[in-house]
């Protein structure tokens, strides 16, 4: 029986690329969500249960929920960086991976968290995890539930065509797309200055190629926060979102060249 064991940890390594980086060569939101879902993807391929797995069965991994929060210095270009994976708490259908982000001294720059369930490919229904593996050990941690608000007005609405480069191993729109489409509308001289402290996204239903999706964000006046919501035309909402952002120093680019 495959087997995941609750509170064990699956470490991997990474070099931050150009791929990975902003305009201010620091590590982006959408890299932290791409290397903590590879980090896990690497750790349940250990367990015979990574998503190519499960396809033979008519089965597959979502992402329902995830968070960011910084507590360090954003990762800079060509450094390196380990992710920490955990799986920390497991209900019938849902199981949560802790993650940890650590720099090349070893601190903890990054945390969150990921919701994971297993869907039937064919229904859309999840399964009961107990169907597909074993689960060991006592649920070391209760995460709080997480909430989003609804957008209640759109400051800035706009229009996003799903297209190839947006398409995932499922055959739809990769999580990463959303974070990007709902990013992408933070002006360039901002980004330039301010930096994601925390972000929590709640991903609702599957959108597809070629599909037109609707994002509505309203923005919070008094702090550098805001909230988005994604829908599709059929006035369905496929994702949620709420970030809040901090100032940042200027970078010293002199610290970025790594001679070994």
């Amino acid at each position: 029986m495959k087997q995941i064991n609750i509170g064990e940890t699956f470490r991997q390594d990474y070099r931050i690329t150009c791929n990975d980086m902003d305009s201010e060569y620091r590590m982006t939101p959408e890299s932290i969500l791409n290397l903590s879902q590879d980090t896990i993807a690497a750790f349940l391929t250990t367990r015979h249960l990574a998503a190519f797995d499960l396809q033979k069965e008519g089965f597959t991994w979502v992402l329902s929920e995830y968070t960011i929060d910084l507590c360090g210095a954003l990762p800079l270009w060509r450094e390196r960086l380990e992710v920490v994976v955990s799986p920390s708490e497991i209900s019938s259908f849902k199981l949560h991976f802790d993650y940890r982000i650590l720099n090349k001294d070893g601190d903890t720059v990054i945390t969150g968290t990921s919701i994971w369930s297993i869907i039937n490919v064919q229904t859309g229904r999840p399964e009961q995890i107990a169907e597909h593996c074993r689960v060991c050990g006592e649920t070391a941690v209760r995460h709080p539930r997480i909430v989003v608000k609804a957008v209640s007005h759109s400051d800035i609405e706009f229009k996003y065509i799903t297209n190839i480069s947006d398409i995932d191993f499922n055959g739809h729109v990769h999580n990463v797309s959303y974070l990007k489409i709902a990013l992408s509308v933070i002006p360039f001289e901002m980004s330039r200055t301010k930096i994601i402290k925390s972000l929590t996204i709640k991903f609702i239903r599957q959108s597809f190629i070629d599909q037109v999706l609707i994002c509505s964000i309203e923005k919070d006046a008094e702090v550098l926060s805001a909230r988005s919501s994604i829908s599709n035309e059929q006035g369905q909402e496929v994702c949620r979102m709420s970030v809040t952002m901090q100032d940042v120093e200027s970078r010293d680019f002199g610290v970025l060249v790594d001679r070994n």
